[in-house]
């Protein structure tokens, strides 16, 4: 059997790229290419071919063979032929031509054929990693822009705390592990150094699953500001307490990760469900989904920030309670199911200005009357605000026409009044 000499290889640019952490295997040529010569075209092996292909580990059976030299599918065969030292292993093409991969060459997800006189093998974004090498376990929760309605009502358990979220694509809180540097150990630490709860939140959660101590850092990149009412503490919880078990078992159900993380948030403070991808409905006190949405809304919100801050937990030990209030509230929780299920998006808006304007004996927007007389004059659908926070905006939707001009304009007008404005986007499911 003839192979070819290390300079043919080489004529052809045969080897192995690394990029990161992943291994790009190239095409070999046994034989120099002649100019102006056309290379053939590459084509998946056929179905019976992969029918007959098993990419699991090496021993188990594959047909009627088994994995002793390498892979085979089709007319293609791998297999090693060089000393471990030099880690290189020999790629052998039906009719005795040879090419030869400088690389530890895994089982691939595919083997191309190419026609006579090529052999081709052309692996890009390889489907895993090493365990050595463990790819990094990156958790996201995103912020809100206050709430659409936020109130209570009166049951047989007595007043029941509610909200409607209003999740917006532009603020995010992520979570992710950092190994510490060294072999001296360390105990578990979070940056920024001043999310306690987000820390607890993931210690509390290893506690009671019994992981025992984390040699880590856990790092937080958020860029969702902090005691204003875009729901920056109950993000970061959520994200590390998701971060906590997909560290460890990646492959546990979604609903697992929620149930599990929402039992340590409750524990910690109350909060908005921001486990859903677009609005839902919760039990404020217990992080409880009453309802989640999936809508048409095209809502852009046009935000202003009256300054200084709230500190939820306080707000709500002193929050008074009012029967008459109570059955509003109950009211404006129907007609906003209703205009959410219906993608109602001016009626929708027009609960959001009512609760607004309910709210406000209770935390007064200074703000609000110029929003509204705002609103008048550039057709805003209606007035968001954050019911613990300092947010106050007004409400658009792309359904309007003319949407970017009366944003704009609106933005000019809030600004000539000494305001400094930010517009937002509702993160929506999509139906």
């Amino acid at each position: 059997m003839n192979r070819p000499s290390s300079r043919h290889a080489v004529h052809e640019g045969g080897g192995a790229r690394s990029r990161g952490e992943h291994t790009e295997l190239l095409c070999f040529r046994s034989t120099p290419r002649s100019p102006g010569e056309r290379v053939g075209a590459a084509r998946k092996p056929s179905a019976r071919c992969r029918a007959e292909t098993d990419h699991s580990s090496p021993g188990k059976e594959v047909g009627a063979e088994k994995w002793s030299r390498g892979i085979r599918m089709g007319s293609v065969a791998a297999s090693s032929r060089a000393s471990r030292a030099r880690n290189r292993r020999l790629v052998r093409h039906k009719g005795n031509e040879w090419g030869r991969v400088d690389t530890v060459f895994p089982p691939p997800k595919y083997l191309l054929w190419i026609p006579k006189g090529h052999l081709g093998l052309r692996l890009r974004s390889w489907p895993y990693r090493t365990a050595r090498m463990p790819a990094e376990i990156v958790t996201t929760v995103h912020g809100t822009f206050g709430e659409i309605l936020q109130g209570y009502t009166f049951g047989a358990h007595g007043f029941e705390h509610f909200l409607f979220t209003a999740p917006v694509e532009e603020l995010k809180s992520q979570a992710r592990l950092c190994p510490h540097d060294g072999t001296a150990k360390k105990r578990l630490g979070i940056t920024p150094s001043d999310r306690a709860k987000a820390l607890s939140a993931f210690e509390l959660l290893s506690a009671e699953l019994g992981y025992g101590a984390t040699d880590c850092t856990i790092e937080i990149d958020s860029n969702i500001p902090v005691a204003k009412g875009y729901a920056s503490s109950t993000a970061d919880i959520l994200a590390t307490a998701q971060l906590c078990i997909r560290s460890r078992h990646p492959e546990t159900p979604e609903p697992v990760v929620h149930a599990l993380a929402l039992s340590v948030a409750r524990q910690l403070e109350y909060g908005d469900y921001l486990l859903h991808p677009g609005v839902a409905a919760c039990a404020q006190r217990s992080h409880r989904l009453l309802a989640a949405y999936r809508t048409d809304l095209r809502w852009t919100l046009v935000g202003v920030d009256e300054g200084g801050w709230v500190r939820t937990e306080e707000f709500h030990q002193e929050s008074p309670e009012d029967l008459g209030k109570a059955r509003v509230y109950a009211e404006l929780f129907a007609q906003l199911d209703t205009a959410l299920r219906a993608d109602d998006y001016a009626a929708a808006a027009e609960v959001a200005s009512r609760s607004a304007e309910l709210h406000n004996d209770r935390l007064p927007k200074k703000s609000l009357e110029d929003l509204r007389r705002i609103q008048r004059d550039q057709g805003a659908l209606g007035v968001c605000i954050a019911h613990s926070g300092t947010l106050a905006g007004l409400i658009f939707s792309r359904h309007q026409p003319d949407h970017d001009l009366r944003v704009r304009e609106c933005r000019s007008e809030l600004e000539s009044c000494g305001y400094s404005t930010e517009t937002f986007t509702l993160k929506e499911a999509q139906r």
